[in-house]
């Protein structure tokens, strides 16, 4: 560990960049999967069209953000934030491993993309395909409501 009267401003604004830009990634594939699992009829999709949705998702995300890191797409990191969910009781499986989510689990999507910055927010929702039911809808104009305000 360096003492911290030899760290330079540049290497800590550096490294605080760094940390931003991880947690930005972080909450965006978060946020992301939560608009794929809530998006369209609750328990029409499997676990497995899940696992394969979100990180085509994601790909396309990284192609029009600048998400470039290999692991953003990692479906294994995917995987896994889907098993926390089954923990949490959030979703659950039918015999024919269909997803079936608690309603709760819209408000924490809103959540999820309400912390992004506005355009990651749309971009995450773009790559969801948002836009095909009146909750979705309401997820994309969290953002431009708020910033609207925040511009007045």
């Amino acid at each position: 560990m360096v003492p911290r009267s030899q760290v330079s401003s540049s290497e800590t604004v550096m490294s605080v960049s760094l940390t931003e830009a991880m947690l930005v990634s972080q909450q965006s594939r978060c946020a992301l999967m939560l608009a794929l699992v809530v998006r369209g009829e609750n328990g029409e999709k499997s676990r497995e069209s899940l696992e394969t949705l979100c990180p085509q998702a994601a790909q396309h995300l990284a192609l029009t953000q600048v998400f470039n890191a290999p692991e953003f797409s990692d479906r294994t990191q995917f995987r896994s934030a889907f098993d926390a969910l089954l923990r949490a009781g959030l979703v659950k499986l039918d015999s024919a491993h269909c997803v079936h989510f608690e309603p709760t689990l819209m408000g924490r999507a809103e959540d999820a993309a309400f912390l992004l910055p506005p355009d990651t927010r749309a971009a995450v929702l773009r790559a969801a395909g948002h836009g095909a039911s009146a909750a979705q809808r309401h997820l994309a104009t969290i953002g431009s409501d708020t910033d609207a305000a925040a511009t007045h």
